[in-house]
């Protein structure tokens, strides 16, 4: 199973969210860089970047609130292009958060990143969608983030009233690379990640990454011993509860 250090990013500075809320923010680094070696020390082959400026992008008329957000999201990539160019050697880049066009995936994977997150995107803009499926389906992870069993986007904040299951029956998915679930309930408060969700999820014929909750190795091995193809990690990276970052 492959072990996925995770960095948010939230104006140019490495953060965590607890649950999803913006208003319950922890500064752990300034400078994404030093994450980055703090994590590649410990022996990291993978990292998952999320722009949570651009997860959070206010809607199109709200032209202030956009413009400031864009400029935080610039910040936010060029930051993004420097860690690729300085780790990408050693690291496998997944980046995510406000992800809507082509022209957005293609910027991407020109700097040298690796896969493509998506998320809101499936249901505020299906005909994009299955457009960046089309010709980059191969590079796509599509993350799915459950509160109470709901969907949520928009960087948590909006209910989509989809379930997981009906989203897949649905046959809207398409062929991607992988499906991520987040439990944003365990999200960030290290209490173990919902291994009856994921063992659930393992029955369907994706395949699966596991994010929110992991605190520990044995978390990590509980997951890889479900079939689970990798599992997202970052709040237990910071507090030091998880000091090898190697796969399972």
């Amino acid at each position: 199973m492959k072990v996925i250090p995770s960095i948010d990013l939230l104006g140019g500075k490495v953060v965590r969210l607890f649950q999803g809320d913006y208003d319950k923010v922890t500064v752990y680094f300034d400078d994404p860089l030093l994450a980055l070696d703090m994590i590649v020390s410990k022996g990291a082959r993978h990292i998952h970047i999320v722009d949570l400026d651009g997860a959070r992008k206010m809607p199109r008329n709200s032209k202030d609130q956009n413009d400031q957000n864009d400029e935080v999201r610039s910040t936010n990539f060029e930051m993004i292009k420097q860690m690729v160019e300085r780790f990408g050697a050693v690291l496998d880049f997944q980046v995510g958060g406000g992800i809507r066009s082509i022209k957005d995936v293609e910027r991407l994977l020109d700097i040298g990143v690796d896969k493509i997150v998506i998320g809101s995107l499936i249901f505020t803009d299906y005909v994009m969608y299955q457009e960046i499926i089309k010709h980059y389906g191969e590079k796509v992870v599509l993350a799915l983030d459950v509160k109470e069993g709901k969907i949520k986007r928009n960087g948590w904040l909006i209910d989509t009233n989809f379930t997981i299951d009906e989203l897949i029956a649905s046959d809207k998915i398409g062929k991607v690379y992988a499906l991520m679930s987040t439990d944003i309930t365990v999200d960030g408060a290290l209490t173990g990640p919902n291994l009856e969700m994921m063992r659930k999820l393992q029955r369907t014929h994706y395949r699966w990454i596991a994010s929110g909750g992991v605190t520990s190795r044995k978390d990590l091995e509980a997951l890889s011993q479900l079939g689970i193809y990798g599992a997202i990690l970052g709040k237990s990276i910071f507090e030091g509860l998880i000091d090898q970052l190697s796969d399972m």
